[in-house]
């Protein structure tokens, strides 16, 4: 009897073990799909957290600002120009064996301002 037992328990064994060697179908189970993020932005091609960015707007109100920053570094050029051959003259008039004039000093500042001012407003 127990042999008969044995036997019919290793027949349910083989048989469920092929039923779970059997691949499932795929269409039972759908994949799951992603859900999209309200935060996300609505152009992909923005940057995070900006809709429509770069898309049409604001090109004109740059290139107005551009073009404003190009003439006012343009005006500080010349002025820096002009005050750094003044200085040179004013170098070249003084006597070298003696201290510099505080005028001098003053106006080599003033360049040196004035340069970093046109730096900055070269790189924004």
């Amino acid at each position: 009897m127990q042999e008969s037992r044995r036997n019919l328990l290793m027949g349910l064994s083989s048989v469920v073990g092929m039923f779970a060697w059997l691949p499932y179908p795929q269409h039972s189970m759908p994949t799951p799909q992603p859900i999209p993020s309200p935060n996300a932005p609505k152009n992909q091609d923005a940057p995070a957290g900006l809709d429509n960015a770069g898309v049409g707007q604001g090109n004109d109100k740059a290139r107005t600002i551009a073009q404003e920053n190009q003439k006012i570094v343009k005006a500080d050029v010349d002025k820096l120009f002009e005050m750094a051959t003044e200085l040179k003259q004013q170098f070249e008039s003084t006597n070298l064996n003696s201290t510099l004039p505080v005028s001098i000093v003053k106006q080599a500042k003033q360049i040196e301002k004035i340069a970093k001012e046109i730096r900055e407003r070269a790189t924004s």
